[in-house]
């Protein structure tokens, strides 16, 4: 139990410390991550929940035509204005902000690697997790910041949804439900196997990334020529794409399940 507490202690602290670090090299994707992440859960609250329902409520009142359209059209201009915004966001500032944060991030792992003692890289666990730690170190980093407001937004999503459902109809609050479980259950099983899928994966892929070295550096050109090592090569190369697909196929089910399930919960619920 301890250790459990413990666990979750460390991964709050940790998803903390990406947001601070992330913070500090590029904040603009941060600011704009929150406010996309925001917009995207309180859009979908405001059409399922205000919009149709002022729409329903205005033809059974049988209110003035122009009234409706003025809603309809000023409503319309705002999610225009919205999706002008996210486009120029995701098309425009985030590949250049992504050169940035690439290339500050990247500087700081190496320089931090550049400290390490020489004996820690031939130390094939340290190795392991190093490689692991700067395999797509950009990408992570926005995806944790990105699920950190998604679920912050998403929960005040989900009780603003439950309060105005609940007002309604108490049955109907159920519905609230399924794509909470989606998210929360099957979501986080689904993550937790694609990373410890991504784990095990690491080691084929440093053998892969070893062989091309190897086979591409003009350093080993000669090598190649007057001895056996582009059989040994190629040896170790055909196991470690047998690797990856043993790893790839023993997940397949693991990983196939959870986000099927977590679709169909948030299709029913948009139902």
């Amino acid at each position: 139990m301890e250790k459990q507490q413990a666990g979750k202690t460390r991964a709050v602290g940790n998803i903390l410390y990406a947001v601070r670090l992330m913070w500090g090299m590029c904040r603009g994707i941060v600011i704009h991550t929150a406010v996309i992440s925001a917009i995207d859960y309180f859009g979908w609250v405001f059409y399922d929940l205000f919009f149709i329902r002022y729409l329903i409520g205005a033809i059974e009142n049988q209110e003035n035509f122009s009234y409706i359209m003025r809603f309809i059209l000023i409503s319309g201009l705002v999610f225009c204005i919205i999706f002008a915004y996210i486009s120029y966001i995701d098309g425009s500032f985030r590949p250049r902000a992504g050169v940035t944060l690439y290339r500050k991030l990247y500087g700081m792992l190496y320089k931090k690697a550049g400290t390490v003692e020489l004996g820690c890289f031939e130390d094939s666990d340290f190795y392991n997790r190093y490689a692991l730690a700067v395999d797509k170190a950009d990408e992570n980093l926005s995806m944790i910041v990105r699920n950190l407001f998604g679920i912050v937004f998403s929960g005040i999503a989900a009780v603003i949804v439950f309060y105005t459902m609940y007002t309604i109809d108490s049955i109907a609050v159920l519905f609230v439900f399924f794509p909470i479980i989606g998210n929360f259950v099957f979501g986080y099983i689904y993550n937790k196997m694609l990373f410890k899928r991504d784990q095990e994966l690491i080691p084929y892929r440093r053998r892969i990334e070893y062989v091309n070295r190897v086979m591409h550096l003009a350093d080993f050109s000669k090598e190649m020529r007057l001895s056996n090592v582009y059989n040994l090569m190629k040896h170790k190369y055909k196991k470690a794409l047998e690797g990856i697909f043993d790893t790839v196929e023993k997940y397949v089910l693991k990983i196939k399940y959870p986000a099927m399930v977590q679709k169909l919960l948030y299709l029913y619920d948009h139902l």
